[in-house]
């Protein structure tokens, strides 16, 4: 494996954005369109960007393809010294230990898990995948994909008990939208770091939420950097509001996308109406791609009722 070993400081605080991925029509990463968004990922001041999430395809990507989008996106952002993530949960510890440490070897100091999910774990078998994973690559921090895509959202003592037996798992990413069950799962675990996915529960007074994992980033980074900042000042009200904005237009999309249902799908559409209008629409099959109709309606949308939510798209700071 070449490419950067720049080892970044472990960064778990602040806004991370959630990068779809760029094809080419041959199906091949748009390296192009991935240095683009990059950098204007970091001109926007978002505390860093994580790649082969859900809306980054990983349950698309062979192990060779993960490799190629964790190097090149690695390389995109050594530049900017934008700290960076990558998915790299799979169905066998095998598969989750080969690209742990793909990510690993390029620098990647945090990554993403999520565990096995086709047939869901038990307890004791959960334990087991993260400690054969920590004990292959014990220095990389994991980070539990918390998602109820794997059956159901792991409670305050499931992640507790992760984290007793497991000293490599330093945070944890909540996609679920219990707002109790979040705080408790902060409560049980106050020395790991938690970020959930902002539409789903929205930071609040009653938990200490470190950071967020972002698809609004991709739609207007300013605005999400806004939102960031009053979290950080304590200003709840303000927080509560545009969580409640971006829940809405979540809601009222939602509502236009008939068949089309894909994450990723939607994250390219969020994106060529946002960040990088240039954004290529393709996904992995067998997903449906969205269009350039799809991307109308969003626009249409924010324009007639989400108006504050558009701006105009930020700069790289270097090409």
């Amino acid at each position: 494996m070449t490419g950067p070993t720049r080892r970044a400081p472990l960064v778990l605080n602040g806004v991370w954005a959630a990068m779809p991925l760029p094809w080419n029509a041959d199906g091949s990463l748009d390296t192009g369109a991935l240095n683009e968004l990059v950098g204007r990922y970091a001109a926007a001041g978002v505390a860093g960007a994580y790649c082969t999430g859900t809306d980054g395809e990983f349950h698309t990507l062979e192990v060779d393809e993960f490799a190629t989008v964790a190097t090149a996106f690695a390389r995109a952002a050594e530049p900017h010294a934008l700290p960076i993530q990558a998915g790299t949960g799979w169905l066998t510890v095998r598969g989750a230990i080969e690209r742990t440490q793909i990510a690993r070897d390029l620098g990647f100091r945090a990554v993403q898990v999520v565990p096995p999910f086709w047939v869901p774990v038990n307890d004791t078998e959960r334990v087991t995948f993260y400690r054969a994973l920590a004990d292959a690559v014990p220095d990389v921090g994991i980070i539990l994909y918390n998602t109820e895509r794997i059956g159901k959202v792991l409670n305050a003592g499931q992640i507790r008990a992760l984290a007793d037996a497991v000293p490599s798992i330093v945070g944890s990413k909540y996609d679920g939208w219990d707002r109790e069950e979040f705080a408790a799962i902060c409560a049980a675990t106050p020395d790991l770091a938690h970020l959930p996915v902002d539409v789903g529960i929205g930071p609040s007074a009653a938990y200490p939420t470190k950071g967020l994992n972002s698809w609004v980033v991709n739609l207007n980074p300013a605005w999400m950097m806004d939102w960031w900042r009053a979290i950080e000042a304590g200003h709840w009200a303000e927080s509560d509001r545009r969580y409640t904005l971006a829940m809405a237009l979540m809601t009222d999309w939602e509502a236009m996308l008939g068949p089309l249902t894909a994450s990723s799908a939607l994250a390219k559409i969020c994106t060529r109406a946002g960040i990088l209008p240039e954004m290529p629409l393709r996904v992995r099959a067998p997903y449906r791609a969205g269009t350039e109709d799809d991307v109308a309606r969003l626009r249409n949308l924010l324009e007639s009722e989400y108006a504050e939510m558009i701006e105009q798209p930020v700069e790289a700071s270097s090409r």
